[in-house]
């Protein structure tokens, strides 16, 4: 999957664009630390670093984050169950 097609699928399991930063705040809580959604940017932008293949890892994680998400009835973080 590219990573086109990977951001668009995270996208359209979300009700509100803000859910989506939601999800992705609590995944990198999950993974890291939490941060608030100010720092979120520069967190996400630390870890990938401005390389393509840690960018690709990074979407990838998240997809596969979201799935189990989703299979558990996504948390009450306003993920439609599509």
């Amino acid at each position: 999957m590219n990573l086109s097609a990977a951001g668009m699928c995270l996208e359209a399991n979300f009700e509100r664009p803000e859910d989506l930063v939601k999800f992705i705040r609590y995944d990198h809580a999950s993974r890291h630390r939490s941060v608030s959604g100010r720092k979120l940017y520069r967190a996400i932008q630390a870890e990938v670093g401005g390389r393509a293949g840690a960018a690709k890892k990074y979407v990838e994680s998240l997809v596969s984050a979201q799935e189990a998400y989703l299979a558990k009835g996504g948390f009450h973080l306003g993920f439609a169950t599509k």
